[in-house]
């Protein structure tokens, strides 16, 4: 039984952690994946600049390997899981405003085998969806307070968690403190995509 509870409760501190908005980030250009045998970059795409607030948008995400057939944690993004990224927004003076993927609440699972993909040297993507205008965790975080009309920055920022291990022959518990020294230690950027929201 105090197995059973520790076990819970490491899992919702872990949850815990990913409750709270990211801490304030600095604007930067691309920074590409440079991590000993590691080697990459992300790329992100928006085919329309222009996005109307309160509307879907398609971000397109894809992560590109150049150093070689490696494993990597959760790289489509599955929202069950922890996420190895922030989608970061900027204002038009490239302050940080948020991160499009702060968890709000739902349902959660601890990781496993599955969760970790091998990519060869080519690169795997996947599609996200988000409101425009909307930034979950901040005074922007509701269909009634949207971001003002004006030029933002988007930027995917990837952290230690990217590259974590899955070690299975380790319980879950046992893998909580090395992956939380590991989570949030930025790794690399993607491009910036430069958009404009804009009223209906």
């Amino acid at each position: 039984m105090k197995s059973v509870a520790f076990s819970i409760f490491c899992t919702f501190a872990l949850v815990a952690n990913y409750g709270a908005q990211d801490r304030k980030i600095l604007f930067r250009e691309q920074v590409n994946l440079e991590s000993g045998s590691y080697k990459g970059y992300a790329e992100l795409v928006v085919k329309d600049p222009v996005l109307r607030r309160g509307q879907q948008f398609i971000i397109q995400i894809s992560f590109h390997n150049t150093g070689g057939g490696a494993y990597f944690f959760n790289p489509f993004f599955n929202r069950l899981i922890d996420l190895p990224a922030q989608l970061a927004i900027f204002d038009s003076q490239k302050e940080y405003i948020g991160n499009l993927l702060y968890w709000e609440g739902g349902s959660r699972r601890t990781p496993g085998r599955n969760d970790w993909t091998f990519i060869w040297n080519g690169f795997v993507g996947t599609n996200i969806e988000r409101m425009a205008g909307y930034v979950p965790g901040t005074n922007y975080g509701s269909t009634g307070s949207l971001l003002p009309p004006g030029t933002y920055y988007i930027q995917m920022i990837y952290y230690g968690v990217f590259l974590r291990p899955y070690h299975e022959e380790l319980k879950y518990e046992q893998q909580i403190d090395e992956w939380k020294a590991s989570d949030k230690k930025e790794l690399f950027r993607s491009n910036v995509i430069n958009v404009d929201l804009v009223d209906n």
